[in-house]
């Protein structure tokens, strides 16, 4: 292989909230001639720190962050670093959040389940203007889509809020957590309840609780 010269080396950002992530990723991405881990964080604020301090060309990204939610993360450097390309890397390929994740800024989206190689290949693909799926988050994309109920519609139209506030319901969060999370009152966390009751039929906070689950459940692969 050509050597690659330093104006080529593209520097990445890891954003994860596990280490044991983050960690081998580093390994794997600092032994490829054509990429350099710049730095690791593991919450939104954290990640955009390091984005003002050293400048990454790239961004990869998990959607489950120690502060926040991916998402809030990938629209903050769409809006305020937009030169900064960003890949999702994540366990959850569906219930909507391939979709979501692009229309916030990703440019890419790579399943966990993946072998490291793939997200190499996205990464370079990226690098080079283009946007990444891998195969399997487009079979399941195309699955959940094929089968997709009028209940499951009115849940991907669902504000990108309220969507998360459902998911973190669906996974056990209790309210002041998923206000933490977000970075709202939990009054706000309350409005965006009753929005969702109201959406989808729920008789009350326990029958919300329910759908959550079974919805958190039925569109989460961990």
């Amino acid at each position: 292989m050509a050597s690659v010269t330093k104006s080529k080396v593209r520097r990445v950002l890891l954003v994860d909230e596990h280490p044991l992530t983050r960690v081998p990723l580093a390994a794997l991405i600092n032994a490829e001639p054509d990429f350099v881990e710049c730095g690791q964080a593991c919450s939104r604020n954290e990640a955009l720190a390091i984005t003002r301090a050293k400048s990454p060309d790239l961004a990869v990204v998990g959607l489950k962050l120690r502060d926040s939610h991916g998402l809030d993360l990938i629209k903050d450097l769409h809006s305020q670093r937009p030169e900064v390309a960003v890949i999702v890397l994540s366990t959850f390929e569906g219930g909507n959040w391939v979709e979501r994740s692009l229309r916030a800024g990703a440019r890419g989206f790579v399943s966990k389940a993946q072998q490291p190689a793939e997200l190499l290949t996205a990464m370079r693909q990226v690098m080079a203007g283009e946007y990444y799926i891998n195969g399997s988050v487009v079979r399941r994309l195309t699955k959940t889509r094929a089968g997709a109920s009028s209940s499951t519609d009115r849940l991907d139209e669902l504000p990108d809020r309220e969507y998360q506030v459902l998911w973190y319901i669906g996974h056990g969060y209790p309210v002041r957590e998923i206000a933490r999370h977000l970075h709202v009152s939990v009054p706000t966390v309350e409005t965006y309840r009753s929005r969702l009751k109201d959406r989808l039929g729920c008789d009350d906070h326990t029958d919300l609780l329910k759908c959550a689950i079974q919805w958190a459940h039925s569109h989460s692969a961990q």
